[in-house]
């Protein structure tokens, strides 16, 4: 015999419809920096324990790019924090 649940509607995501609430998260690659140091990590060491090159951490760090997938979650791991940390939502 099924149980009946009920029904859930699912809950939008927050970026789901930017045009509808005009928010956007940007990367803010100084939050990066800054908590590394606090750290008192190195940006070699740091690419060193996410398998990516210095030259990654620091183009991160500047906000020229963005750490994608496992980058940006073993980043999170490593520098104990969130995604939702490293950006701004505007």
């Amino acid at each position: 015999m099924s149980q009946n649940k009920p029904y859930l509607k699912p809950q939008r995501g927050l970026f789901e419809n930017e045009s509808e609430n005009n928010m956007r998260a940007i990367w803010k690659g100084e939050r990066l920096k800054i908590r590394r140091k606090q750290l008192g990590l190195t940006q070699k060491q740091v690419a060193d324990r996410i398998g990516a090159s210095k030259s990654n951490v620091a183009i991160w760090e500047t906000g020229s790019s963005t750490p994608t997938g496992d980058y940006l979650i073993t980043l999170c791991e490593i520098l104990r924090v969130t995604p939702v940390d490293f950006f701004k939502i505007e």
